[in-house]
């Protein structure tokens, strides 16, 4: 009975070795990766400028919008290198496609819903438009359709302009 005692000591000692070097190996980030997401980040942020120099205006509801069109975006994601399963590099690269980012001009304390945004940027675009809900659903805590964007803009702390609709034309 001591025997098994011990056995059984052993072998939970081993699985919580086994199971601390699984989370720790799964934890590791290449220090190149940092680097590379700032850039997809910064080519993003240069990508919505520019098309919010050819931004249009719109209103919907009393409410004044710009919608401007960004066509693509980067991205930086994980690909597989060496054929190895398990032997990944990060990388960055450019996603073809339109989409729309729309922000309210005036009044600017004025509350806004998802909807809206769809709105301004159907109108503007004349392609069909779908607000990009994403984890903001559970930030926001509310339906999507309904959430208060002012408010919730407040609660996000980001450095992109608008909010963003994905185009169907």
């Amino acid at each position: 009975m001591v025997n098994m005692k011990k056995e059984i000591l052993r072998m939970n000692k081993f699985v919580a070795l086994a199971i601390t070097a699984i989370l720790v190996s799964g934890c590791y980030t290449n220090p190149g990766d940092a680097g590379k997401k700032r850039y997809a980040r910064a080519q993003n942020a240069t990508l919505q400028n520019a098309a919010f120099q050819n931004a249009r205006q719109t209103q919907v509801d009393g409410l004044t919008f710009n919608v401007a069109v960004v066509d693509g975006s980067y991205s930086a994601g994980l690909t597989q290198i060496n054929g190895r399963p398990g032997d990944f590099e990060t990388t960055v690269i450019f996603r073809e496609g339109k989409y729309g980012l729309v922000e309210l001009v005036a009044p600017k304390s004025a509350s806004y819903s998802a909807a809206q945004v769809e709105t301004a940027a159907r109108r503007v675009t004349g392609c069909q438009a779908k607000f990009s809900m994403g984890v903001l659903a559970f930030i926001g805590g509310a339906n999507g359709a309904t959430m208060d964007l002012q408010a919730l803009g407040k609660k996000v702390d980001s450095k992109v302009r608008g909010w963003r609709v994905e185009l169907s034309c």
